[in-house]
């Protein structure tokens, strides 16, 4: 089943990789020893997620033949995707890939490759008031399984697998002064 017969986005092999990727770095103690083990439970990994983690596309269906969205089709769902920010009002977003990425920056050409792990400020139109967010711009999970360097230390999986883990890491220090909440103990971050 692809995203658009089921509803969800991320569902495919590229989204169990993003799943495999939080999983690692939760702080659910049944995730951690779940991503730890040769089989995954992806649905059961997916509920876990959701509950901290919340999975939206630019646009709302994919382009046929997997295409890139054009300016028009990204545009003409800009508006929802921008409620749809305002309506979760996250601490953190997480741009996987060069076409959210330009999309929430609105720019033209991105090289996600340079900006993946730079946090940016992003301006969000609410129903008032501009509202600014913290994002970070991460590589796609389709592209780090095309060039499959997992195993490499210092390749683009590894530099995801940092990226993410210092997405959360930002996401637990704001809890932590805002909310009050104590620091998890995550595992440190290599730079």
């Amino acid at each position: 089943m692809n995203e658009d017969e089921m509803g969800v986005p991320f569902v495919g092999h590229a989204g169990k990789l993003l799943d495999a990727f939080f999983a690692t770095i939760s702080i659910h103690p049944e995730l951690v020893k779940m991503s730890k083990t040769e089989e995954f439970d992806y649905d059961r990994i997916r509920e876990i997620l959701l509950t901290d983690i919340f999975y939206t596309n630019v646009v709302c269906c994919r382009p046929p033949e997997n295409r890139d969205p054009t300016t028009k089709e990204i545009e003409v769902c800009r508006p929802r995707l921008m409620e749809t920010i305002y309506t979760v009002d996250p601490i953190l977003i997480i741009a996987t890939g060069r076409i959210p990425c330009e999309s929430l920056l609105q720019k033209r050409k991105v090289s996600i490759t340079q900006v993946h792990g730079e946090v940016f400020d992003i301006t969000i139109e609410g129903r008032l008031i501009e509202i600014h967010y913290p994002m970070m711009a991460v590589l796609h999970p389709s592209y780090l399984m095309r060039i499959n360097d997992f195993n490499q230390s210092g390749g683009m999986g590894d530099k995801t697998y940092q990226n993410m883990l210092l997405a959360m890491h930002l996401v637990d220090w704001f809890d932590h002064l805002h909310r009050d909440r104590d620091l998890p103990t995550r595992k440190k971050i290599r730079r």
